[in-house]
């Protein structure tokens, strides 16, 4: 099976990028104890306070790894972009025929959520959006759909 790495490159892309977000915040709260000895040690080494230069100087050698796991999620990240912005043009003629179908059918479907959540208090309503590309824009039919659910019991003292 070949992979065609043009179409195929911004999903890796972003899983890349979803991976190195996890990675780093990991790496960084394993690493964050011995980066702040490091800190502490060199500010005693010193005798007082040290300037951000010397912070970062002390720091490098424990922090580094975090840091090169952030510089390559963020390449993931400006590496998909141009990708995500013609994604999106290109479903911006598609979305706006869906908001006008929401917008004609908005009551209907706003009635059926409030019966079936009067049907059942314990029902989990949920919407399934494919492709709606929230990276570049929240699109009208999904924030409508959100407004329409009914809020849960804690929601509902929440807001009171």
């Amino acid at each position: 099976m070949r992979i065609n790495i043009r179409k195929a490159g911004p999903l890796i892309a972003t899983g890349l990028a979803c991976a190195g977000v996890i990675v780093t915040a990991l790496l960084a709260v394993k690493k964050a104890p011995e980066v702040q000895e490091a800190v502490e040690d060199a500010r005693s080494e010193r005798g007082g306070a040290l300037n951000p230069i010397e912070v970062v100087k002390a720091a490098a050698p424990s922090a580094w790894p975090v840091c090169a796991v952030a510089a390559g999620t963020i390449a993931c990240i400006i590496r998909i972009q141009p990708f995500i912005r013609r994604r999106a043009e290109e479903k911006r003629e598609l979305w706006r025929y869906v908001e006008g179908y929401w917008l004609k059918n908005a009551s209907h479907a706003s009635h059926m959520l409030r019966a079936m959540a009067d049907i059942r208090r314990d029902i989990l309503i949920t919407g399934l959006l494919e492709d709606a590309l929230f990276e570049e824009n929240i699109w009208f039919p999904a924030a409508l759909f959100g407004e329409m659910l009914p809020a849960s019991k804690e929601q509902r003292s929440f807001d009171a």
